[in-house]
């Protein structure tokens, strides 16, 4: 037996001590995957739990390797009590051993599991996830991220993961917990670009998922009127769909009859049923999601089979509605609009609204720009300009005499969507938004910097960690005051 103190133990020797003792080999190979030597000593009580997950496992821990740990960081129901001696009966005999009996003393006597011990441990882990933890289809743009740098696409990657691991995670602390950290290492292991300092490499990933799944699970709590559910039937961009756990997903007879029915109402114009329509936009969501998730397609294919099947797209109202199902927590954006472009105006010292976004563009230089992500275009150039070519979704606007008369959104070289009558300027920027949310669609690096600055300030959909001149911006305008 090793009778080495355990405060001066290497990793090796830490680890020897343990399967001298009889603790669980599960529990021993996370003490040297986690490089557990005398210096990382005392453990602190979630250190534990971590390293023994199962309530039996980790009470045999402390029961026969107390020099692990200080008693006053463990709960008291966890050790052994101090004021009396601890009783180990074995089938041969039974001796009396101190609770504080020294590393080095060989007459320990070491007792199995008890039945009930273990019947715990069972019941309190049964659920949950396990590791190796199941690794959602990610989208495309945080795929790319995730094999260079995961924080490029931080938030993306949160979004995908909390919807992806949400039905599965336990509401309880102590099981979520330890699904937690077999979620963040598998991650950290399949993707090494989550790395960052802290007690593991996957302590910050955990912590920022545990923040956003703990969001998402309010937001559907809300939308089902404080019921929990499952899954939501239009769960995020980007996140894997598990069939049995979509039970509302049509069959592909009824998915075909409903495009046809929507195709057949939108057709009818200004007499088409919009309520029914919206119907059929409800129950076709999630087939919709699995085509611009499904990674099979580039995002001009996703524009087109989208525009294709449901042409009811190229009004406002039907895009509008599509962004508060991918979008259901969404604050007041017209409310929001009103406060900040008057900030804005009175900065630039401009009085319209295509100078203030004009301007606020000009604030974040962007290498490679060639478009703008609002084209102000007299009416004369009106049918030039329809026949441009254009990539990424951008805002073109037609003026007459510099006042707004019509808009229209226009994503890779097709018009997708129209807008005409009042306020051009701020239903124009919010559809440009609605339609990168509803495709799945990156920003394009040409203009990222300013629809990162409508997300966070106009729409109010949290970006985490935004480029610093997004913040300066909005400090000097007086958002923070």
């Amino acid at each position: 037996m090793n009778s080495a103190p355990c405060h001066s133990m290497t990793c090796e020797e830490l680890a020897e001590l343990l399967d001298e003792r009889g603790i669980d080999s599960a529990v021993v190979e996370n003490f040297k995957e986690e490089k557990i030597c005398g210096e990382a000593l005392p453990l602190t009580h979630e250190e534990l739990e971590q390293l023994a997950p199962k309530i039996g496992s980790r009470k045999q821990l402390i029961k026969r390797v107390p020099e692990l740990t200080d008693s006053g960081d463990v709960p008291v129901q966890l050790l052994a009590p101090t004021s009396s001696p601890v009783s180990h009966t074995s089938s041969s005999d039974t001796s009396t051993v101190s609770s504080d009996l020294p590393a080095d003393s060989a007459q320990l006597e070491l007792s199995p599991v008890t039945d009930a011990e273990m019947e715990l441990s069972e019941e309190a882990y049964s659920t949950g996830i396990k590791f190796p933890a199941p690794l959602p289809s990610f989208s495309k743009v945080v795929s790319r991220a995730l094999q260079q740098d995961a924080y490029q696409e931080w938030d993306q990657l949160l979004r995908e993961c909390a919807v992806f691991y949400l039905p599965d995670l336990p509401e309880e602390e102590g099981r979520a917990r330890q699904s937690y950290h077999n979620i963040g290492r598998t991650m950290y292991e399949a993707f090494p670009s989550i790395k960052s300092s802290g007690q593991n490499a996957w302590s910050h990933f955990n912590r920022c998922l545990s923040s956003k799944v703990r969001w998402e699970r309010r937001v559907r709590k809300k939308k089902s009127g404080g019921q929990s559910r499952q899954r939501a039937t239009g769960p995020l961009k980007g996140a894997k769909v598990k069939k049995t756990a979509l039970p509302s997903v049509l069959d592909e007879e009824s998915f075909t009859d409903h495009l046809v029915q929507l195709k057949a109402e939108t057709c009818k114009g200004n007499k088409k049923d919009v309520n029914h329509v919206k119907r059929l936009l409800k129950e076709t969501y999630t087939k919709r999601q699995m085509i611009v998730r499904g990674g099979h397609l580039s995002t001009e294919e996703v524009f087109d089979r989208l525009w294709e099947d449901y042409p009811c797209f190229e009004e406002e109202m039907f895009v509008a509605f599509e962004f508060s199902q991918v979008f259901p927590s969404a604050p007041d954006y017209e409310k929001n609009y009103k406060a900040i472009v008057p900030l804005l105006m009175k900065f630039f010292d401009v009085t319209t609204e295509l100078e203030v976004w004009k301007l606020a563009e000009c604030r974040f230089p962007q290498k490679k720009k060639s478009v703008s992500f609002l084209e102000v275009i007299e009416i004369e150039r009106a049918q030039e300009t329809l026949k441009k070519q254009c990539g990424a979704p951008a805002l073109f606007v037609f003026t007459d005499d510099g006042e707004p008369t019509s808009a229209f959104v226009k994503a890779y070289n097709k018009v997708r969507v129209e807008i005409v009558g009042e306020k051009i300027i701020q239903r124009g920027l919010f559809l440009l938004l609605a339609v990168y949310y509803i495709t799945g669609s990156a920003y394009p690096a040409c203009f990222n910097l300013i629809l990162t600055f409508l997300q966070a300030y106009v729409l109010q959909d949290s970006v985490l960690n935004p480029p610093r001149t997004v913040v300066s911006l909005a400090g000097k305008i007086g958002m923070f005051t």
